[in-house]
């Protein structure tokens, strides 16, 4: 073994010194691992800014909500760290930890069924002056919310959200 070490360490390929030694290609490899396991590998390239520990807790910082986008919490790393890094980097050190960038909706989709029910409603109430729409009180489900078209909503019981879709009309006169 001390042999095909040797061999590695002189820079053979695993084919070669499995042609030169007689051993099989994947005890060399598994030779090769503990070689490189052992020995200190020199690391080239441009040295990491980030350490994976930092890594791992600015994705943590962020995908919390403490931090809400790679601006803030850069200019937390540099407040805090006195680290200075882009903020592209920054984004990059995310999208490595799993996080991805997304705009998120203002509202949610209407679905066939609310246009339905809200082309009904438009239907139903088109021939309607503005004078017929003051005398308008809307009620929610199980009175836990009263919505004035004239005035702001009031919530009687708590504070619910009112749900446009669940609200019935009735005159106020």
């Amino acid at each position: 073994m001390s042999r095909v070490e040797s061999l590695l360490r002189t820079g053979h390929s695993i084919r070669d010194i499995a042609q030169i030694s007689g051993v099989s290609r994947s005890t060399i490899s598994r030779i090769r691992q503990k070689i490189l396991c052992q020995s200190n590998v020199i690391k080239m390239g441009r040295p990491r800014i980030l350490s994976t520990r930092l890594e791992r807790n600015i994705a943590r910082m962020v995908s919390s909500g403490l931090w809400k986008n790679a601006e803030i919490a850069r200019s937390r790393l540099i407040s805090e760290f006195k680290l200075e890094i882009s903020s592209e980097s920054l984004r990059r050190s995310l999208r490595r930890s799993g996080l991805q960038a997304r705009i998120c909706p203002k509202k949610p989709l209407l679905r066939k069924k609310h246009r339905q029910a809200r082309l009904a409603f438009a239907r139903q109430y088109k021939d309607w002056t503005v004078e017929d729409w003051k005398k308008v009180v809307l009620y929610g489900p199980m009175n836990q919310s009263l919505m004035c078209l004239d005035q702001t909503v009031r919530n009687i019981v708590g504070k619910y959200p009112v749900n446009l879709l669940d609200l019935t009309i009735s005159s106020r006169w």
